[in-house]
């Protein structure tokens, strides 16, 4: 009462990022997204939460904290590639106030598979591309920038279309 503690928070959803994956001239797309919960407080140091592609960052005090790595799907086995990709298929979103927030979260998977296929992958991922680039290369791609290349394999390509809504 006499020294009360202010706090409210914004839920925001946005696209952070895209995967572009060229196999064999065919395109395919993938926008990375990130769900980030705000905090403010009149006592603390603003804070944030951010989840996307498994991985959670939390960010206070100009500093930030990888507190779980993403879990970027890329495997290889012999000949044999599997990826997986995040897709958002909503539009971005904000809420915000001091009460209670929904988030609703729907998946639907679409997989493909191609055999002794050219593959190209484009990352841009404002926040865990070193993570995708190190899976690249440890999955035998070449890669140059962001950009990531191999030949003559197959692949398996899972792409997750994510519904989301906030509430």
């Amino acid at each position: 009462m006499f020294n009360p503690v202010q706090t409210s928070a914004t839920v925001k959803l946005w696209k952070s990022g895209d995967v572009t994956i060229n196999v064999a001239g065919r395109e395919f797309d993938g926008k990375l997204f990130a769900i980030k919960l705000y905090v403010f407080n009149t006592r603390i140091p603003d804070e944030s939460v951010l989840f996307s592609e498994g991985g959670v960052k939390v960010y206070q005090g100009g500093e930030n904290t990888t507190l779980n790595p993403p879990s970027i799907r890329v495997y290889r086995s012999n000949k044999n590639i599997y990826i997986s990709i995040d897709n958002l298929t909503t539009q971005q979103q904000e809420i915000s106030g001091n009460g209670l927030a929904f988030i609703n979260i729907a998946v639907l998977n679409r997989i493909y598979n191609f055999k002794n296929v050219s593959i190209t992958i484009n990352v841009n991922d404002s926040i865990f591309e070193s993570y995708w680039i190190d899976s690249l290369k440890k999955a035998g791609f070449i890669v140059t920038g962001n950009t990531a290349n191999l030949n003559n394999v197959n692949l398996t390509l899972e792409i997750k279309n994510y519904y989301i809504n906030l509430y």
